[in-house]
């Protein structure tokens, strides 16, 4: 992973002007977005939500549905999150700083 200082050296080599600086900014935001645990579970339960639309509407089948969700989440999800993307969203909220700083200088 890269540190903040390395990121803000990165981003001033490359010379971005001001309306450069706020579309990456917008893009570092969605990244950070996107890449959040909590994004990352609504995104899980979408399977989940079609097959529960796709069959009956009842109570059991929510709470089944619901269940296996939590299960997939407890199970897997956490850990493949922590080792995957993890990285990734701290990084992308390092560029975000770095950036801000960068177009604060400009």
């Amino acid at each position: 992973m890269k540190t903040l200082f390395e990121i803000k050296q990165h981003i001033l080599e490359k010379n971005y002007t001001k309306r450069n600086l706020t579309k990456k900014i917008a893009l570092a935001k969605l990244a950070i977005l996107i890449t959040s645990e909590l994004s990352i579970i609504f995104i899980t339960a979408i399977p989940f939500i079609i097959g529960f639309l796709l069959f009956e509407y009842s109570v059991q089948n929510a709470i089944i549905y619901l269940t296996a969700h939590f299960l997939f989440y407890v199970l897997y999800l956490k850990k493949s999150y922590k080792e995957e993307l993890l990285p990734t969203h701290l990084e992308a909220k390092l560029e975000l700083q770095a950036l801000r700083e960068v177009k604060s200088t400009k």
